[in-house]
């Protein structure tokens, strides 16, 4: 009775905390300073060190806490009651008059392994950034990357990693160039394209629960690339036509129903681009209105918008002779992509409307294949400032850029692709 009260004291909190955060902290604003966090347990025990050094671990990889002292924090968390008794009792306070509320939030645990300590030490670090950033937060959500050895360019692998997690586990086994990740609306299923001897195929595969075998859902024996699954359900592929020439289809697949069903076929109805230049990268917007595309059809690949009520194809790239890789923000107030400007690929956000665009990237580091974390908060990307291609991210207003991998020099980690929110 106790927990359910505390829980529901809890959610009347959320919603007060969460207006005062939107207003005090602006993620979407460049330059943004870290919240000094200090994390301390009332009751000692060895779970709930554990808990405490996850916690710190995952809110340093939000890139919007550090760590720090009891005396120097702006904010302290205290733990009481210990995960070996079943619950915990967490105590969020400012260290100064700040205006903020303490809130008090109560967790339970079912289990007392290792995975499982790390998802829940990974819910409670999102809600404290929905309190203080009014961000719903993505620590604990998916990422998927391909990898592959320097001197083997044919075979690509999937990786996946939990972002805020060491470690990453293989999802493909094939001898295929793998590339090119796209989640469905529920998150579970992916699309991914593989380059064989044979031409270009797409296959499908289960994340959740996440299954072994795949399923080819399309295959051209030209070139094309990669299958971008909407938010309506619709999935969009450029279809190689010839070398001057690839268009961009749109049709269905039921992720519930694909396992056992023939392969579908594209039909010419299909065809929402029909134009001599090539068309390619296509990415729908989060409300299924706008698609976000790749056209050299004034000489240079730049970023355009068609309407898809409409009809009607927008250019909103202005700078740059080679922009590339759009990707929507989860809200659909940005579209992120890659720039190559002065020998220097960066990636920029920006705004289709207004077309004003910022640089998320740092300067001195190469930058490829932008996608969005779940909250929109961050941007993860390839990024090169040595020999190799590595995964990074960084806050999509700009900032430091930060390894998201631990990988080994030789390995190269290409075209990563964000999933949904941790449940």
């Amino acid at each position: 009775m106790k927990m359910k009260l505390i829980l529901s004291i809890a959610f009347s909190i959320l919603i007060t905390s969460m207006l005062y955060a939107l207003e005090f902290y602006d993620v979407s604003r460049p330059d943004i300073a870290k919240i000094k966090l200090n994390i301390s347990a009332k009751n000692e025990s060895a779970l709930n060190t554990v808990l405490i050094q996850n916690m710190e671990r995952q809110l340093k990889h939000s890139l919007l806490f550090e760590n720090a002292s009891a005396a120097d924090a702006e904010y302290l968390l205290e733990i009481e009651k210990t995960i070996e008794s079943g619950s915990i009792v967490s105590t969020l306070k400012s260290s100064a008059e700040s205006g903020f509320e303490p809130l008090v939030f109560g967790v339970k645990f079912k289990k007392q392994d290792e995975r499982y300590i790390s998802r829940k030490s990974a819910q409670v670090s999102n809600l404290m950034l929905k309190q203080l950033f009014g961000i719903k937060g993505s620590l604990g959500s998916p990422i998927i990357y391909s990898t592959n050895n320097a001197s083997e360019t044919q075979v690509k692998t999937l990786y996946l990693k939990y972002h805020g997690d060491d470690g990453q586990k293989q999802l493909t086994f094939n001898l295929f160039s793998n590339y090119g990740v796209s989640w469905d609306p529920t998150g579970k299923n992916i699309l991914y394209t593989a380059i064989t001897a044979r031409g270009t195929r797409v296959f499908m595969q289960g994340f959740r629960p996440l299954r072994v075998k795949s399923v080819e859902v399309f295959f051209d024996e030209g070139t094309g690339s990669a299958a971008e699954w909407g938010s309506t359900g619709r999935v969009f592929i450029s279809k190689y036509v010839n070398r001057s020439n690839t268009d961009i289809y749109e049709y269905y697949l039921d992720g519930e129903k694909i396992y056992g069903m023939p392969t579908p076929k594209l039909r010419e109805s299909d065809r929402i681009t029909k134009n001599s230049a090539i068309e390619t990268e296509p990415a729908l917007s989060p409300d299924g209105r706008y698609l976000a595309l790749i056209s050299d059809r004034t000489g240079s690949p730049q970023v355009y918008v068609r309407d898809m009520q409409r009809k009607k194809l927008t250019r909103i790239t202005e700078n740059g002779k080679y922009n590339v890789s759009p990707s929507w923000s989860p809200d659909g107030k940005f579209i992120a992509y890659a720039s190559r400007r002065s020998g220097v690929s960066s990636i920029y956000r920006i705004d289709p409307k207004s077309k004003e665009e910022n640089r998320v990237t740092p300067k001195n580091m190469n930058a490829e294949s932008p996608t969005w974390s779940p909250d929109g908060s961050m941007i993860a990307f390839s990024g090169k400032k040595g020999g190799d291609w590595k995964i990074y991210y960084s806050l999509s207003s700009g900032g430091q850029a930060v390894r998201l991998t631990n990988s080994k020099a030789g390995l190269q980690e290409t075209m990563p692709s964000w999933g949904p929110s941790l449940r």
